[in-house]
């Protein structure tokens, strides 16, 4: 089962999934790829990385923030 999905967001609120991550270490690593190759890329300029996890197995309401590197 996957920890959440990690979310990339802008400043104006749009956002971009970036993918399914199966803890916080993963999800950083993503994050840091994902900033690495976005602007070649089409990628959102991400003002946060946030995590989206389920509650009780039940609707991803729980968000946890990723420090940006």
């Amino acid at each position: 089962m996957e920890y959440g999905i990690l979310v990339a967001v802008a400043e104006d609120g749009s956002f971009q999934i970036v993918g399914e991550c199966d803890n916080r270490d993963e999800a950083q690593r993503m994050a840091d790829e994902y900033i690495a190759l976005g602007p070649d890329n089409d990628y959102l300029a991400p003002w946060e990385f946030q995590i989206h996890r389920r509650a009780d197995g039940g609707a991803y309401t729980n968000i946890d923030h990723l420090q940006l590197a």
